[in-house]
């Protein structure tokens, strides 16, 4: 974190913004941006059919792309009514899973 904080100083400092107009660039204001940034960065993968097999589901989940997520989530089940998404994204949620049936 330090080091991003360094970076965007470095960049302001480039831009000729003085050192008064940068004091609200503190670690907990920086903190603050990225929590917003990533508040919906989060990744929701569907575990395998064998709950045998739910741990290194789990585990593939967090090393792949998903990486750069905030969070991570494996459910045995998908579920479509714990979001606020519209129903273009239902809808795309839906097609990736080969879903068939219809949207309210």
């Amino acid at each position: 974190m330090e080091e991003g904080i360094a970076l965007l100083r470095n960049d302001f400092a480039k831009a000729n913004i003085s050192v008064e107009q940068m004091a609200f660039l503190t670690k907990q204001w920086y903190k603050s941006v990225l929590a917003r940034i990533h508040i919906y960065a989060f990744c929701i993968e569907l575990a395998v059919e064998s709950s045998d097999d739910l741990l290194s589901s789990a585990a593939a989940c967090i090393e792949t792309e998903a990486a750069a997520a905030a969070g991570n989530a494996a459910y045995m089940l998908p579920s479509m009514y714990n979001h606020d998404c519209g129903k273009l994204s239902l809808f795309l949620a839906y097609a990736r899973l080969d879903y068939k049936g219809k949207l309210c």
